[in-house]
């Protein structure tokens, strides 16, 4: 995916990383694999992707204002709640079985990590996002937390229903150039667009 000196890129956080950078630079050899065929957007390859691992799920673009999600979109005997990870509450706008309802706002503009993610997506297989914005409108530091959940949610096997402002390939218009940004429009792709 990228060379062992840009994993967990945050300065906040890469000194995490270093111990695993070293050991990575002292005992392995490091290769550049970069084709130039995405084979995860390539004609007949979805269902048999190996990348996906049965990642599903559906875009609908519902521009507008935040508050998009609607009663109408419930998945029943919901509700609201209230869960943690790493000292920190997040707010769920429903939460039944496997499934869970997040905003973009609720979730991902406040500090949270891809281990929360992991940590949720055995609880929650489903998961619905909503009321995303373009990500132009949204903090730099929600951006990447929104690369991460759709990197845990694809790894995980996971369904995602997004209810967006813009289709997924204009998620990032006007949005500086971020690392991986390639990846997640590839792996967004792999999600049913419904008007």
């Amino acid at each position: 995916n990228y060379k062992p000196e840009d994993l967990l890129p945050d300065p906040q956080f890469h000194y995490v990383a270093q111990p695993a950078i070293d050991a990575i630079r002292s005992n392995m050899t490091v290769m550049r694999l970069d084709g130039e065929l995405d084979y995860r957007t390539a004609s007949g390859v979805r269902a048999e992707s190996v990348v996906a691992r049965e990642f599903a799920g559906t875009w609908v673009v519902e521009p507008g204002v935040p508050g998009i999600w609607s009663l109408q979109d419930s998945w029943g005997s919901a509700s609201a709640l209230e869960i943690e990870a790493s000292g920190h509450r997040f707010r769920a706008l429903e939460a039944s079985g496997n499934r869970i309802v997040f905003s973009y706002a609720n979730l991902l503009e406040q500090p949270s990590s891809a281990q929360d993610y992991v940590q949720w997506l055995a609880d929650y297989r489903e998961w619905m996002l909503v009321d995303v914005p373009p990500l132009s409108l949204a903090s730099p530091a929600s951006r990447r937390r929104f690369m991460n959940l759709v990197d845990v949610l694809c790894d995980g096997g996971a369904v995602l229903h997004v209810r967006a402002a813009v289709a997924s390939g204009r998620l990032f218009d006007g949005v500086d150039a971020l690392l991986d940004v390639e990846r997640t429009l590839s792996r967004l792709l792999l999600l049913d667009v419904r008007a």
